[in-house]
């Protein structure tokens, strides 16, 4: 919520936090099986899990992407993590959310 030495500490041990090389991720969240997320300015954003194949989004030529949205496939998935590209290539990496997480078990 701020960069404090406890407002730090205190992400990193709730899992509220990402990486970044400068691109930011202002929203995520779970909502009737899907993942959402808004972002300033991405040109692609990708999602992973333990499935062999991810989904992505990309932005059309000229344009840019302010949110997307990602199906979690509960009977298939254990976990699912994104990735953020700006127009920049600049990246932020999310963490991996569990099945037991999203779906609240």
């Amino acid at each position: 919520n701020e960069l404090t030495y406890d407002s730090v500490i205190s992400a990193m041990e709730n899992g509220d936090l990402y990486a970044s090389t400068g691109a930011t991720i202002d929203e995520i969240y779970y909502e009737d099986g899907k993942i959402h997320l808004k972002f300033p300015k991405a040109s692609k954003v990708y999602s992973f899990s333990n499935m062999r194949t991810g989904e992505f989004a990309k932005a059309k030529p000229g344009e840019n992407l302010t949110e997307a949205t990602f199906t979690f496939y509960e009977g298939m998935m254990d976990y699912i993590r994104f990735e953020v590209v700006d127009t920049l290539e600049r990246r932020a990496y999310t963490r991996a959310f569990t099945k037991e997480e999203l779906l609240g078990k």
